[in-house]
């Protein structure tokens, strides 16, 4: 409207003429203030008034996101007409002469949320949606989210991150998914810690007890833990060292569990003998005790190389490479493996205390204590249908079962061990012989039931070795028809309980 003219050189008058146009005044805002718009192409920051021909058409652009001076963030909601559109064309009208026209463009507060995780590239959910972390979400001010992470991220097969929780603008990780409304910026962050396992295995694995301190359920300890690690060898295996994360012969160590780590504990197999160290060979007995010339049995680990089973007569001293002694006596055995010997106990020990010695090839000695007592009676069983019975014979050699109850009156054979000295001494590791009868020195009853029994004979079985046999007759003061409860008496010891059928 203002310039610079030059006159012409020439002598004629000159005229010009200044036109003008009916216009309108246009004013622009934004809510809140101090916005930029765009207005015909050009982004201008405020204040916007601008003087508009009539039947002019121009462009209007508010942007759709924008960052005012003290970094908050703002959304386009609509224009102060109700248009939602961001983009609009405007053509001044004459009726607008008068009044002028203006336009609001109304923004929306935002809130951003900054997502980030201690994991790299971390997929979390924010109310349901993905998000790789770390990742930046704008919400409107006010808005609820929920943003969720995976309790544990696997690292391979020996490590993982496992999930704390959520710290909000730099404070304490706390559980859970993190739920808030946001009212201002925010930056929470997923805060893992990495998890390394812990492998610890013996070899013979079924050789050791472990104390692993602290525990785990999982064996996964946190990559900052000092994890003590110590094991006590089972009955039969001896500690020889460590391969792996740990080394040397002591039986314990600590191990930073920065990375994953592997323990081996190599055990060396000894033989072991359990308590007691002789046991009656018919099974649990009232007494953890044995009679002198019976059967008995010793149980444990590693007691022998393999399974055998002796000849009958004489008894083997040595079986898969295996003797026992006790004193300066090799006994005789009847079996021999590496968890049980089954054999004969000197007709001629003293009762008392002593010690049995088992020396397995190749292995080291093994000793242990057991009593000796003058009568320590025990009953063979048989199992029938879960029940034990007594093994006991009719007197034409026929077992006494459910199904062939004894009767009353007959001849009953029973057998059992232990029942204590023989006049004359039975035999060490030889059967007994035919002729003389070895009989029972002590007293012997027959508890049937609540019936005392009187016993005809109580002797060494001919032919057997270690083995004793009683005879006696059911009398009318024994109940019939059941399966009674029954045991010997051996000089005031009594055998184990066992059920005897009758008629």
């Amino acid at each position: 409207m203002s310039h610079s003219y030059t006159v012409g050189s020439t002598p004629y008058q000159e005229t010009i003429t200044a036109n003008y146009t009916p216009s309108v005044h246009a004013s622009f805002q934004t809510v809140p203030g101090a916005l930029n718009l765009t207005i015909d192409g050009q982004t201008l920051p405020p204040p916007y008034a601008f003087t508009w021909g009539v039947g002019t058409t121009h462009t209007l652009q508010a942007p759709l996101q924008q960052t005012d001076a003290q970094g908050g963030v703002w959304a386009f909601s609509q224009w102060n007409d109700g248009a939602t559109s961001a983009s609009r064309s405007v053509t001044v009208t004459a009726a607008a002469q008068a009044l002028g026209v203006s336009f609001v463009a109304i923004y929306t507060g935002q809130s951003r949320l900054t997502v980030n995780s201690t994991v790299p590239g971390l997929s979390v959910t924010v109310n349901g949606a993905p998000c790789a972390t770390p990742c930046s979400l704008l919400r409107p001010a006010g808005a609820q989210v929920d943003v969720s992470a995976p309790a544990s991220v696997p690292q391979g097969t020996s490590s993982r991150w496992d999930f704390l929780g959520w710290s909000s603008n730099g404070g304490s990780p706390v559980a859970g998914d993190f739920v808030a409304a946001l009212n201002s910026s925010t930056t929470i962050n997923a805060t893992y810690h990495l998890m390394n396992l812990l492998t610890a295995t013996a070899n013979p694995a079924a050789g050791a007890q472990w104390s692993i301190l602290p525990g785990s359920p999982d064996g996964f300890y946190d990559s900052q833990t000092q994890v003590s690690v110590a094991l006590t060898p089972r009955p039969g295996y001896k500690f020889a060292n460590w391969i792996g994360d740990l080394s040397g012969t002591a039986p314990s160590g600590t191990l930073a569990m920065t990375v994953p780590r592997n323990v081996v504990a190599q055990l060396t197999p000894v033989p072991y003998i359990s308590s007691p160290a002789l046991n009656n060979a018919v099974g649990v007995t009232p007494q953890q005790t044995v009679a002198a010339g019976s059967v008995a049995s010793i149980f444990g680990v590693n007691l022998a190389s393999t399974a055998a089973i002796g000849p009958s007569s004489p008894l083997a001293q040595t079986l898969a490479g295996t003797t026992v002694e006790i004193g300066t006596s090799l006994l005789p055995l009847y079996f021999a493996s590496p968890a049980q010997i089954n054999l004969q106990v000197p007709p001629d020990l003293p009762p008392g205390q002593q010690t049995v010695t088992v020396s397995p090839q190749g292995m080291p000695v093994v000793s242990a204590n057991f009593l000796i007592a003058r009568n320590a009676p025990g009953l063979f069983s048989m199992n029938l249908e879960g029940q034990s019975y007594a093994l006991a014979l009719h007197a034409d050699g026929t077992l006494v079962t459910p199904d062939a109850p004894a009767a009353i009156g007959e001849l009953l054979t029973v057998y059992g061990t232990g029942f204590g000295p023989t006049t004359p001494t039975r035999p060490f590791g030889l059967p007994v012989p035919a002729t003389p009868p070895y009989a029972v020195v002590d007293p012997v009853t027959a508890q049937v039931g609540t019936s005392t029994l009187t016993v005809e004979s109580a002797y060494a079985l001919a032919g057997s070795i270690g083995v004793d046999a009683v005879q006696f007759r059911l009398d009318n003061t024994v109940p019939s028809g059941a399966s009674g409860s029954f045991q010997l008496v051996v000089n005031g010891v009594a055998s184990n309980t066992l059920l005897l059928p009758v008629q």
